[in-house]
Formats: structure tokens, C-alpha cells, sequence
């Protein structure tokens, strides 16, 4: 089994969406798109882009993974 898929077994067995860093981030449906594991990646949870106001990339995405947010 290869690390990609010892990767999303995890993440799907502790109910998370995908990965990111500071930099990017990646859902379990494209996980790891550059191929190469991220040594600074934590698991994360997908919410939906906020908009163009207030996202990085300029509301051009569908959602964003990061830490679970507590309401």
C-alpha cells in the first residue's frame, strides 16, 4: 500500500476532509496533487470559500481546509 492511501484511510477513519499547510491544501478526492507529501501538513477539515472579500485566492475556490472550527 502506498503512502497516499495509508494517508486517506486515516484521514477518513478519524473523519477529517483532507490536508494543508500554510501554503495549500488538498481534499481526500485529490489528495496530495504535487505528489509529494508535505512534511508540514496536518489533517483539516473542508468549509466553504468565504467569498472573494476575505479569500487568499480571491474567492476562486470552492472551499478551504483547515483546523475544525468551534461554534
Amino acid at each position: 500500500m502506498e503512502l497516499k492511501e495509508i494517508v486517506k484511510e486515516w484521514l477518513k477513519q478519524h473523519n477529517y476532509d483532507g490536508l494543508f499547510n500554510d501554503d495549500c491544501g488538498c481534499i481526500i478526492s485529490d489528495l496530495m496533487p504535487c505528489n509529494e507529501p508535505g512534511t508540514q501538513c496536518e489533517a483539516g477539515h473542508a468549509t466553504p470559500c468565504p467569498g472573494p472579500e476575505t479569500c487568499e485566492n480571491g474567492g476562486g475556490c470552492l472551499w478551504h481546509i483547515g483546523p475544525k472550527q468551534n461554534c
